[in-house]
Order: structure tokens, then C-alpha cells, then sequence
């Protein structure tokens, strides 16, 4: 905002200087913008929904990520014939996971084994690796990862409105600027109208006193102030109502401090 100012025309900046001059509260423009994508209630929504989507998106991914498995068990057998047993082991671990549009792919691997007591009785040891794969079909078809990829949707569109809130914010708080400028130069034009409807009042008066103008002239006058006066507490009203609303756009809760 500082380096588009040095480049804006010295007609804008005029007016800034004249808005600088004007009744009412004065701040600056680009201190108001900050405050308003900082505290502003949209732009702080805006965040906290994206937080949310954020938040979502990240709890929703356990929907693909992988899970491990492993189990193992030792049984021991006892031979009616032989005073002794026979002792097996098994053992399996694996992984599955799922991909973005559903598939879901495993591998495993198992080993089991016997252990003879004695000489009658042989060991044996065998080995098995299982790789596969799940593809759901018609209405189970992506159905696995359909809360996540609407999750990752809702992220996206959460950055994105972000942006435009904040775009939002700032033409906002721009229009209602400039319209406050409006409203605190009118009420600056209605203020020197009653100055001067005084002074004309103050002179008829004493031109009235010396017999030298009809008093429906200083009734005429009197008449005028009144209505001028009754314009300038109009805009005086409109300005600080315009105020008002210019604060609480730019610093949202934080503007009831600053509210007269």
C-alpha cells in the first residue's frame, strides 16, 4: 500500500490530505485495511473456516493412509504316542493401503513352523508371500475415500474464499472510507453555512436595532439558521453514523473501544 501511494497521482493524494483536514475521526486508509483483514469479523471467519477445512482434510486422511499388521502365536501339541510334543510357531505381518480413487493394495508375508521333540519327529519351516489387490465396484466404487476427497474439495475451496474475502474486505473498507470522506466534507460545507447564516443573523440584528432594516428581515434570517442548523446535525449524524460502521468493519469487536 505504501509503494502504490508513491506512484498514486497528486490528485488522490491531494484528497487524502484534504480527508486528513476533514471533521469527525481520522485514520489512515491502509491502517484500516490491515486492521480489517487482521480483526474484521469476515476476515477472521474466512480464516477459521479454512482452519476447519484444514483440520478436516487432515483427520479425513486416515482413509488412505496404510495400516500394518502383525500377529504371532506358539502352540504346542502333545503326542499320545510318544512322551513328547511337537511345538509349531506362526508368524504374519503385512501392510494394506488405499489409493486417492479407492484401490486398495495389500502385502503380506507368513511364516510357520514345527519343531519335533524328539528324533522320531522332523522340523519343518515354510514361508509364504501374499501381494493383492481390492478394486470395490458399482456403488462401493471409490466409496472407501469419498469423505476424503470431498474433504480435500472443501480445503481447496476454504483457501480459496480466503482470497476472495480478503479481496472483499479491502474494497469494502475502501467504499465506506471514501463515503465517510463524503459524509465528513458535507458536514464540514453545513457547518461554515450555519457560521455565515449567523454572521448575516448577527448583522441584521444590529442593522434592526438602528431601525435600518424591518425586523421580518432578522425573522427571515433567524428562519434561515434554523434550517441550516438543522442540516448540519442531519450530516453530523450521517458522518458519525458512517464512522461508526467505517470502525467496526476494521476492527470488528475490538471497535466498541473506539466508538464514542
Amino acid at each position: 500500500l505504501h509503494a502504490q501511494r508513491r506512484n498514486e497521482p497528486a490528485l488522490a493524494q491531494s484528497i487524502e490530505a484534504l480527508v486528513a483536514r476533514l471533521p469527525g475521526r481520522v485514520v489512515p486508509l491502509a491502517s484500516l485495511i490491515d486492521a480489517a483483514l487482521r480483526d474484521g469479523f469476515d476476515a477472521q471467519l474466512a480464516v477459521a473456516n479454512r482452519r476447519r477445512a484444514e483440520a478436516t482434510a487432515f483427520y479425513e486422511g486416515r482413509a488412505i493412509d496404510p495400516v500394518m499388521h502383525l500377529s504371532s502365536d506358539v502352540a504346542s501339541t502333545p503326542l499320545t504316542n510318544l512322551t513328547a510334543s511337537s511345538m509349531s510357531q506362526g508368524t504374519t505381518a503385512g501392510i494394506e493401503a488405499a489409493t486417492p480413487w479407492g484401490t486398495v493394495l495389500s502385502a503380506d508375508v507368513a511364516r510357520a513352523g514345527t519343531l519335533g521333540a524328539t528324533r522320531f519327529l522332523s522340523s519343518s519351516d515354510a514361508a509364504r508371500f501374499t501381494v493383492g489387490v481390492t478394486q470395490p465396484l458399482l456403488d462401493g466404487l471409490n466409496q472407501r475415500t469419498a469423505i476424503w476427497r470431498a474433504a480435500q474439495l472443501e480445503r481447496t475451496g476454504a483457501v480459496a474464499q480466503v482470497t476472495r474475502t480478503r479481496q472483499e474486505v479491502v474494497t469494502g473498507i475502501e467504499l465506506q472510507y471514501w463515503s465517510l470522506a463524503e459524509a465528513q466534507a458535507v458536514e464540514a460545507v453545513y457547518n461554515r453555512s450555519v457560521e455565515l447564516a449567523q454572521d448575516i443573523l448577527r448583522r441584521n440584528e444590529e442593522l434592526a436595532s438602528r431601525d435600518l432594516i424591518a425586523n421580518v428581515d432578522v425573522l427571515t434570517v433567524r428562519s434561515g439558521v434554523a434550517f441550516r442548523e438543522s442540516l448540519y446535525t442531519q450530516a453530523r449524524q450521517i458522518r458519525r453514523e458512517q464512522s461508526d460502521a467505517l470502525l467496526f468493519a476494521a476492527y470488528g469487536a475490538a471497535a466498541a473501544q473506539l466508538v464514542d
